[in-house]
């Protein structure tokens, strides 16, 4: 790499940082600009370096430089990326030593290419073979096109949109129906929990079995990246996306393995769902015993066995908690649902806090697990420095139990605070929000909190969560029985919105 260009790439990446940070308690129209712009920045300089650098080889730079620009809706810029990147895997997979050193990464982005053949066959060439990796992940790509068999001709029809993309020859949309194969059903990540990428895959050929099942002749666009906004002028299916019409069917896991919402406007607070008062859910239309026996199921799993979105310590190891506090569960800086937020993670701790303190009650915080922000660090160690809070690492399930109420800016914990039938408080947009106090701008919290008193009665909370649980999301663990509701969600779309979609132009 030249000196001009490690340059060029150093100073892209500290102005990036720059404009990542900061406040994140602006109007959320500003938040989302900001975030177009973020990525638009990440898209020109990543073209910039590559095309200043035709030498170097890193097949991740192309392909985040193409997930930016598909976020910032830059397709000129995601097309020259992609060619680049198919450019590079010509050179890497010819060299023998390139395919070795870059033997990973070439899987990778086969697979983003939604190209599992193209990636098999690199993976049997002689320049990799003998190598161990090379053995493992043949069995994982092997694993994948069976897997994948029956949506096979989806998959290659994603693989040949996405090249046409490249190419600036995009067939343009007509009337059928879109799915939107995403190539996050390839990737995997280390902290998905077991099976994460293969319920994304079902939840895809469940849809793609429901539009054969039923005749019904579909379109497939090619997807990179997660969340963003999908507008397009036919009835359209996706994963973990929002959109602001209603001719969208979008699925996304929530916080709980294999239970996956389905909404036509998006997930968690940019859901339609998530709009809904309990009056707008006809709430009072579902059977109470019903909604009881399933409210206490419900308990018994996921309480019983100290389920959540992420791997807790033991119920058993429980740490030594106050007598009378409030329970403040973080989450990650910078998640897309963050974006939601009405009050910044640091604002709400600290009104809460101020509040706590009047009351002369204790606050007790557990960060996000995941969470390495030195900022949230700094901020945390100050506030239990000066005795205003104790921060914990015990399981959720052990320390909600005792608290008087539970405030979260829009986390998944909030949801499972209302299963153990605590007052929830919520600074930002959610899912679940129906069944919580809202706290929309500074002083809000001190306005409505009164200890231990919740927002909905025992009765409506049940119907409330048989509605989250049942209507607004499936269960993906007895396949039959959810590829059936997938088919009846999927056709009841198409009825709503086939007669809505405007003409092709």
């Amino acid at each position: 790499m030249s000196a001009g260009a490690a340059a060029l790439l150093a100073e892209a990446a500290s102005r990036l940082a720059g404009d990542a940070a900061g406040d994140s308690s602006g109007d959320l129209a500003q938040e989302q600009a900001d975030q177009l712009s973020y990525h638009q920045r990440l898209a020109e300089d990543g073209l910039i370096f590559m095309r200043a650098e035709p030498d170097y080889v890193d097949l991740t730079l192309p392909l985040s430089t193409a997930l930016s620009a598909e976020a910032c809706d830059r397709e000129e810029i995601f097309a020259a990326a992609i060619t680049l990147l198919v450019a590079q895997l010509a050179k890497v997979e010819k060299n023998r030593s390139l395919s070795q050193e870059h033997l990973v990464d070439v899987v990778a982005a086969r697979l983003s290419l939604f190209d599992l053949h193209g990636a098999l066959a690199f993976l049997k060439h002689p320049h990799v073979a003998g190598m161990a990796k090379a053995r493992q992940l043949t069995a994982e790509v092997v694993s994948l096109i069976n897997e994948t068999e029956d949506y096979g001709c989806a998959v290659g029809m994603a693989n040949e949109d996405i090249l046409a993309r490249a190419a600036g020859a995009r067939t343009p949309l007509d009337k059928r129906p879109v799915i939107l194969m995403p190539a996050a059903a390839f990737r995997r990540n280390k902290i998905d929990y077991p099976g994460f990428r293969a319920d994304i895959r079902f939840g895809l050929s469940a849809m793609l079995a429901a539009f054969e099942n039923n005749k019904v002749p579909y379109a497939v666009r090619s997807r990179l990246r997660t969340h963003g906004f999908i507008d397009l002028p036919a009835p359209s299916f996706s994963y973990h996306t929002i959109s602001r019409g209603n001719l969208g069917l979008h699925f996304k896991e929530t916080d709980r393995p294999s239970l996956f919402s389905f909404d036509s406007r998006g997930y968690a607070g940019w859901s339609e769902f998530s709009d809904f008062s309990l009056e707008q859910l006809r709430a009072a239309a579902v059977d109470q015993q019903e909604a009881d026996a399933f409210f206490e199921e419900e308990k018994r799993r996921v309480i019983g066995g100290n389920l959540s979105k992420y791997r807790q310590a033991s119920v058993a190891d429980n740490e030594d908690l106050p007598k009378n506090f409030i329970f403040v569960a973080l989450q990650l800086i910078g998640d897309a649902v963050s974006q939601l937020a009405y009050l910044s993670l640091f604002e709400m701790v600290e009104e809460v806090v101020r509040t706590a303190e009047a009351k002369g009650l204790s606050v007790v915080i557990k960060r996000h697990p995941l969470c390495t922000t030195s900022e949230v660090s700094r901020f945390l160690s100050k506030l239990v420095a000066e005795g205003r809070v104790v921060q914990v690492y015990s399981s959720i399930h052990a320390i909600i139990p005792k608290a008087l109420a539970v405030c979260v800016v829009n986390s998944g914990v909030g949801a499972e605070a209302l299963l153990h039938e605590k007052p929830v408080y919520v600074f930002g947009r959610a899912d679940y929000m129906a069944g919580c106090f809202v706290c929309r701008q500074p002083g809000d919290f001190a306005a409505q909190f009164v200890a231990g008193e919740s927002r909905l009665r025992p009765d409506e909370l049940r119907k409330f969560w048989f509605l989250l649980r049942k209507r607004y999301a499936i269960d993906l663990r007895d396949r039959d029985k959810a590829a059936a509701e997938i088919e009846a969600r999927v056709m009841e779309h198409l009825r709503l919105t086939m007669r809505d979609a405007p003409s092709s132009q």
